[in-house]
């Protein structure tokens, strides 16, 4: 988990203390922890588009790197050079969001 959750989840703690063993409508406490999960989630739900973004790129460009007839040369190395770099991104940012 990177620093910002863990900071978030210390300052709700110091405010309301830890989770209710239940979960009570209209409860502080409780609110304040259903909130942290909507943003967790929510948090979660973006780096996968960002990352399955990257993902479909990179197979496109591998797809026009390897179209000889149709791609010139030089635009075919640039795909596969986009492929490795897209690839790369989405590698990057599932570790940032605290995947392997």
């Amino acid at each position: 988990m990177n620093a910002m959750p863990k900071l978030i989840e210390e300052a709700i703690i110091d405010a309301f203390g830890d989770r209710c063993p239940e979960t009570v409508e209209g409860c502080p406490c409780c609110d304040a922890w259903g909130e942290y999960d909507r943003l967790v989630s929510a948090r979660q739900g973006a780096f996968d588009e960002i990352i399955e973004w990257h993902r479909k790129n990179a197979r496109i460009c591998r797809e026009i790197a390897k179209d000889d007839p149709r791609i010139g040369d030089a635009d075919r190395k640039r795909a596969g050079q986009a492929a490795v770099q897209h690839d790369a991104s989405a590698v990057g940012i599932a570790r940032l969001a605290g995947r392997r």
